[in-house]
């Protein structure tokens, strides 16, 4: 079985090609082969001769020039890199994974769904997509088969493709799909049910990219893929689009068969609105939602106008919606609708600082994601722990709770959703959420503590309320400082703070203090002594305040009563 000419043009088209001076014959790749220790077999000679010497990059510089042992580094939908063959791997000492469990490299690649156009992802968690990092490695077994193995694999070898041949045709078929602009808009449904739709939307079987692991059907404006382009979800199929009414017709075609279904867009524009504004889930709607979490309810139906026709996704929990995604016909954005807002949850829980202070930072919660006492305990029972009162109060107000930040990353926060995921209990000490390093633990008298990995784990709060009002003031993990809005500020080299606020007649704002740090809040100061765990971030004592009179008068004090203290000042950027 020989490539297709298709797939040696579409390769081109993107800067693959073969170059036959990359190709190693028998005696060659031997050799190399000899040279690193590693045994022959012949799918290694058959892999060489059917895929050697492909390579490309739409970066500048070659990807064969790379530093003997180098990194191709992250991938992205803008550039990417791609070398196949043995021999290639092994003269440039590039084989990441050696000969091990009947499995040989034969190339290294970008992950296969960027080729497609789709963002890699590693897994869902938390109702996120976790966007993959570095190059996946595609081994060949005794029979033949290739495997990929990388993060959007969980860095496992999955089965993709029944041959090194088929392997370079859905990677033609996987780059064809971007080159034609079908991958802006598109449709996921599980299980498969590729043939289904190929039926009714009049796509031909691209038989020469097809086999178990993955099955491609195209039409002039839009094609079929049984099996996601990463590897990752193999019993999924995605429907790539160039109109709405397109995919509107795929929808109709799945309607009463047994697969959920859900829509996605490159564009994506988000709203965020109160619960109290959400509205009553649509009774009509053709195929059911529920793609990446089997327990979510609502559905997916067309809407079809004078305008046009458009596509609407809809979640609803407790009798109300909680998000919606609509497709307009121009099919330019998705519009994503989230009535999750989490502030007005919090009102007579939290101050009213914190409650604004969350709805400014556009802080969500999920309540699906919350689980019941009853389900608590289930989760805890099988590590002898008991769901104490402070666990189930901090479940109940913010189990779901996230927080978005830049890149795509969140923040999530609830025991069951820890214990679902997998993070177990360590000494009785319960799981209620992470931070970019580490986790959170409440202990059974209801503090909270930061376990980093690092450092012994310390106390991070004394109550889950305390954690929630600086959480809502930005300071979500140890090395996060609190971002309190103020024009100016003064850093001391001392903490002299309880006798500064003792002098000026600050109170001290026990919704925020505890054994870890202390606050005193007036209507124009804030003194704030730091933690300890901070000490390498931040000055033992932090004036806030947004008149400069009232920092002046502050210094003044110190001055003339701790002279030897050393002051630094700055101002904000509110």
């Amino acid at each position: 079985m020989e490539i297709s000419p298709f797939a040696i043009e579409t390769l081109a088209r993107r800067g693959i090609v073969r170059s036959e001076a990359r190709r190693a014959g028998r005696e060659q790749l031997e050799k190399l082969l000899r040279l690193r220790g590693l045994p022959t077999h012949e799918a290694l000679f058959a892999a060489e001769t059917a895929i050697g010497g492909f390579a490309g990059s739409d970066r500048a510089r070659d990807p064969l020039e790379l530093a003997s042992g180098g990194s191709f580094g992250p991938p992205s939908r803008d550039w990417w890199e791609i070398l196949l063959g043995p021999a290639a791997l092994l003269e440039r000492n590039m084989t990441r994974t050696l000969s091990r469990d009947g499995f040989w490299p034969i190339g290294i690649s970008a992950p296969f769904a960027a080729f497609a156009g789709l963002d890699p992802y590693l897994h869902v968690s938390h109702d996120r997509a976790e966007r993959a990092q570095g190059l996946v490695d595609l081994l060949v077994a005794e029979d033949g088969t290739v495997s990929v193995e990388g993060s959007s694999t969980g860095n496992t070898p999955v089965p993709y493709a029944a041959s090194p041949v088929i392997l370079v045709e859905k990677l033609a078929r996987f780059l064809d799909i971007a080159q034609r602009g079908l991958h802006h808009l598109r449709l996921e449904a599980r299980p498969r049910a590729g043939a289904r739709l190929a039926e009714a939307l009049g796509a031909r079987l691209a038989a020469a990219a097809s086999d178990a692991y993955h099955t491609i059907w195209d039409a002039e404006d839009l094609v079929i893929v049984d099996g996601h382009p990463s590897g990752a979800a193999p019993d999924r199929t995605l429907v790539f689009a160039r109109s709405v009414e397109r995919l509107a017709r795929a929808v109709e075609a799945l309607a009463g068969s047994p697969v959920v279904a859900a829509i996605a867009c490159d564009e994506v524009a988000v709203a965020l609105r109160d619960p109290g504004e959400a509205p009553a889930p649509a009774s009509r709607g053709l195929v059911p939602i529920g793609l990446d979490r089997p327990e979510q309810r609502g559905a997916l139906r067309i809407d079809r106008s004078a305008s046009g026709v458009s596509l609407v996704q809809e979640r609803d929990f407790g009798g109300r919606v909680l998000e919606r995604y609509d497709l307009p016909q121009a099919g330019d954005r998705l519009v994503h609708t989230r009535w999750m807002l989490a502030a007005e949850g919090f009102r007579g829980v939290l101050t009213d600082r914190a409650v604004n202070a969350l709805r400014a930072r556009g802080v969500l919660r999920d309540p699906q994601l919350a689980a019941s006492r009853a389900r608590l305990a289930e989760l805890l029972a099988p590590h002898g722990v008991a769901a104490s009162e402070p666990l189930f109060a901090f479940e109940q107000h913010a189990g779901g709770l996230c927080v978005s930040r830049d890149h795509g990353e969140h923040t999530w926060l609830g025991p069951a959703l820890e214990l679902e995921g997998g993070v177990l209990p360590r000494n009785g000490l319960v799981p209620i959420g992470a931070f970019s390093r580490g986790l959170y633990f409440m202990a059974a008298d209801g503090a909270i503590l930061a376990d980093d990995g690092v450092v012994e784990r310390f106390v991070f709060a004394d109550s889950w309320r305390i954690f929630l009002e600086r959480f809502a003031l930005g300071h979500e993990a140890p090395d996060v400082t609190p971002g309190w809005p103020a024009r100016h500020s003064a850093s001391l080299s001392e903490d002299v703070g309880e006798a500064l606020a003792r002098a000026l007649g600050v109170p001290r704002a026990p919704e925020l203090s505890d054994r870890t740090q202390s606050f005193w809040t007036s209507d124009d100061l804030v003194i704030w002594s730091t933690p300890a765990y901070l000490e390498f971030c931040v000055s033992p004592c932090i004036l806030y305040a947004d008149e400069l009179a009232v920092i002046e008068q502050a210094l003044a004090w110190i001055q003339t009563n701790h002279p030897e203290l050393s002051i630094e000042r700055s101002e904000g950027s509110r």
